[in-house]
């Protein structure tokens, strides 16, 4: 709730300065974040943000979604997101946002990001498992995790 506050966050006034953000922070649960670098040559067309309920996968659960496109019409979906721990629960609640966000309304290039609850190894199951699975995809995760 308070990362972007200076008190909390040393860097929060530079993180501020340089980034548009697009929040979901839940009441005393987290949240999640998108960062948007002002300089940025793609603008903002859209967000959508959902969670904090069963539904969605919980009180601490949410997902922000912010969809960009540049003049030249290119278009780009970024999804910031915590998901459930439990592999059940976590595929549900990836259904339900495949449902809520859309992200499949035109948007072929998807950056999907944020706690996933889940080990590096098993991201190429869950991913198939998903609506990502008809995708061209590159799995990015920290070799030292």
């Amino acid at each position: 709730e308070n990362f972007f506050e200076a008190d909390w966050n040393t860097h929060a006034s530079v993180l501020l300065e340089n980034y548009n953000t697009y929040k979901k922070i839940l009441q005393g649960s987290g949240g999640t974040t998108v960062l948007v670098i002002k300089s940025c040559p793609f603008q903002v067309c859209g967000e959508t943000k959902v969670g904090g309920e069963r539904a969605t996968g919980g009180s601490s659960k949410s997902t922000v979604c912010v969809r960009l496109k540049n003049s030249g019409g290119d278009a780009v979906v970024v999804l910031s997101s915590h998901l459930s721990f439990k592999p059940a629960q976590r595929q549900e609640h990836m259904e339900h946002l495949q449902t809520a966000l859309g992200v499949n309304d035109g948007y072929e290039r998807v950056v999907f990001c944020g706690d996933f609850n889940t080990c590096p190894e098993d991201l190429p199951e869950f991913v198939t498992n998903s609506f990502f699975a008809n995708r061209n995809m590159t799995l990015v995760a920290p070799e030292n995790y």
